[in-house]
């Protein structure tokens, strides 16, 4: 049986430039709040103020100040998780840099995002 012809995807190098952009700038991210002692007490401090909110929301009647609190446990939660946000940034853009310039053994699916890796044995 023969092969499957590849579909031919045009690199844009405008976007190929963007996800190599992306990926330095995630790793400087990472790389200065890992070594920031400043971010590590400001995490510390609110996952304790996360924590207090968890302990005590049920204690709240005023329908305006638990609103408030849903706000704010957000925000938290957002700036407690922002390294792996960028991690996964990061993981995300190297694989679509990989699967763009590694053409010859991924081949796009046309009616989706999916790939598939190409039979070598056919």
């Amino acid at each position: 049986m023969p092969k499957r012809k590849k579909k031919v995807i045009p690199v844009n190098d405008d976007y190929l430039s963007m996800l190599t952009n992306r990926i330095h700038s995630c790793d400087v991210v990472l790389r200065h709040l890992s070594d920031c002692d400043a971010f590590r007490v400001i995490k510390n401090d609110l996952s304790d103020q996360e924590k207090l909110i968890n302990d005590n929301w049920h204690t709240i009647t005023d329908e305006k100040k638990l609103q408030e609190l849903r706000i704010t446990k957000y925000a938290i939660c957002h700036l407690v998780n922002l390294e792996e946000k960028y991690k996964e940034d990061k993981a995300n853009a190297e694989k679509e840099l990989k699967k763009l310039r590694n053409t010859d053994n991924e081949i796009v699916m046309d009616y989706d995002t999916e790939t598939k890796m190409e039979d070598n044995d056919a």
